[in-house]
């Protein structure tokens, strides 16, 4: 996506990009309008009071969540990351045009650059692996995002900047799938979506807060510290990580979660 869109702004203005953009939104909802969601899983769980209440639903995915150590952990880590890797977001145009002093071809580039990285650490973690390895990658992606913020910070030319951009966007990309593959193979089938539920849920609101956070650092300081902070942040995600799941999927102790 950020890689197209880069490609995009190179011959359209930035309006084009957002019309383009919803455009999309409305052909999938075209494309699912007519599925079928299974009316008989609906009708069932109506009779037996399951999903009745969303906030009961809601309650149910956290406890479940909650149960288990491993998963636990692993989704706060995920979504604490979220939070400062977004702060990217609103401090890349100001450190690209006002502390590297670039143009909007190269802001482009660096944008696309990102993308790249995450198309690349996606790719990297497509084949799966076990317990163990799904892990290790999961938290090589917590490092090179948090290595990729804080060298985006000292950055000190525009070159620098497209190399901290591609490694903090591989580390993403690492982040999400292996991220994923864990939850897919320690979750049971029956808590499957009140988990990824729970996830989405907490990585919306960290991405939200990130806009806010980031806002707000650069009301009182500069876009560095943006990015400092940022670094800062998600290098205690990863010291947090490593702690609570030093003990967790390894080749010892197997698939539990």
């Amino acid at each position: 996506g950020p890689a197209v869109a880069a490609g995009t702004l190179l011959v359209a203005s930035p309006e084009a990009v957002c019309i383009a953009n919803g455009l999309t939104f409305a052909l999938s909802a075209l494309l699912i309008v007519g599925l079928r969601f299974g009316e008989r899983r609906v009708e069932a769980r109506a009779q037996s009071g399951l999903g009745a209440s969303l906030l009961a639903d809601a309650r149910r995915g956290l406890v479940a969540t909650a149960r288990m150590p491993g998963v636990r952990a692993l989704v706060l880590a995920g979504s604490a990351v979220g939070l400062f890797a977004g702060m990217l977001n609103v401090g890349e145009l100001f450190l690209a045009k006002s502390e590297l002093g670039v143009g909007s071809s190269a802001f482009s580039a660096l944008v696309a650059v990102y993308g790249a990285g995450v198309i690349v650490g996606s790719l990297a973690s497509s084949k799966g692996g076990s317990l163990p390895e799904l892990k290790r990658r999961f938290m090589l992606g917590l490092l090179l995002v948090a290595a990729g913020l804080a060298g985006s910070a000292l950055a000190p030319v525009y070159a620098s900047a497209l190399v901290t951009f591609a490694v903090c966007g591989v580390g993403n990309g690492l982040i999400l799938v292996n991220e994923r593959l864990l939850l897919q193979a320690v979750v049971p089938d029956g808590l499957m979506g009140r988990v990824f539920g729970v996830r989405d849920t907490l990585g919306a609101w960290a991405f939200a807060l990130a806009f806010i956070l980031a806002g707000g650092v650069l009301v009182v300081m500069d876009t560095r510290a943006v990015f400092a902070l940022a670094g800062a942040g998600a290098f205690a995600v990863l010291a947090l990580a490593i702690l609570t799941l030093r003990r967790t999927w390894t080749e010892d102790t197997g698939p539990a979660a």
